[in-house]
């Protein structure tokens, strides 16, 4: 009797550690750097787009001033949605703002090539920014190759998986109401587990 009661108490502690592992959230920042150039008359003129850009357009579409904020990807991992992560902007001594309605990513390849020894998945992306606003950085369509690294993060007994991405892109978008190339960099890193 003493044994099924041991037996009773393993199992609740591990039901436990399910439930909070289940119960996580993995948070990370969305890094966004591209260069080109853009049509400027009859000239072609350099331009740079970043997340500084991004909050701008950002901060006139949802009416709040959201330029001293962060880019960040959340994941809820107890989340049965098809996609559980959710793009939002961070100011400190604000709530986020939700903003994932403006972003899009996918894997743009049909295969992909995996690296187990070292938990990397290379494969091509495309990342889709669509702002509203004419004046400033409006739409953002590029693509390229990727590298995907999992890392296991640890925190308080919770342990989770969290993909982050390197992609080497190029693409088009409109930018201050004319047409621009681009190309740069587009990542997801710097993962933390709030259990």
């Amino acid at each position: 009797m003493k044994k099924i009661g041991t037996l009773a108490v393993i199992g609740a502690v591990m039901a436990f550690g399910l439930a909070q592992t289940r119960a996580s959230t993995i948070e990370q920042q969305l890094k966004i750097e591209l260069k080109g150039v853009t049509q400027s008359g009859s000239k072609a003129q350099s331009v740079k787009v970043s997340n500084k850009d991004i909050l701008k357009v950002l901060t006139v579409i949802e009416e709040k001033d959201l330029t001293k904020g962060k880019l960040m990807l959340i994941t809820d991992t107890a989340s049965t949605n098809e996609n559980p992560t959710t793009v939002v902007v961070r100011v400190k001594g604000q709530d986020d703002t939700d903003v994932s309605e403006y972003f899009d990513s996918s894997e743009t390849s049909s295969d992909s090539v995996s690296d187990a020894n070292n938990k990397k998945d290379y494969s091509t992306r495309s990342y889709k920014f669509t702002g509203l606003e004419d004046d400033l950085v409006a739409d953002l369509d590029v693509a390229g190759y990727t590298t995907e690294k999992t890392k296991t993060l640890k925190k308080s007994n919770v342990q989770e998986d969290a993909t982050e991405t390197q992609s080497t892109v190029s693409g088009e978008g409109q930018l201050n109401g004319n047409i621009g190339i681009l190309q740069g960099k587009v990542s997801v890193s710097s993962s933390k587990l709030i259990p």
